[in-house]
């Protein structure tokens, strides 16, 4: 007799849905809305709800070694922007050389 795993839903956790032969990371799990957030390998998001968690067909995997988060670009650039915010701080602002009013 075989009995499936039931495997707990794991924030960061990646998995193979063997039904529907697609990768995916558990973004976040919300249990007031009874939703677990997914994003796959392809990068598209969607929501599973807790109840039919268990009734998935899933593996424990690795990270793809191939993946690359579509949202890291949009960290960088605000990572750019604190660099940029932090470049500003450090001009001198007590130079003479630049002094236009006349001192």
């Amino acid at each position: 007799m075989h009995t499936e795993e039931i495997l707990k839903p794991v924030i960061g956790q990646w998995y193979y849905d063997r039904t529907n032969d697609r990768e995916f990371e558990i973004l976040s799990i919300d249990k007031e809305e009874g939703v677990i957030e997914l994003q796959y390998l392809e990068g598209e998001k969607e929501e599973v709800e807790l109840e039919s968690w268990e009734d998935l067909n899933l593996a424990k995997i690795a990270e793809p070694a191939d993946w690359v988060d579509p949202d890291a670009d949009e960290k960088d650039d605000f990572e750019d922007l604190d660099d940029l915010e932090e470049d500003e701080d450090e001009d001198d602002w007590d130079s003479d050389e630049d002094d236009d009013w006349g001192n």
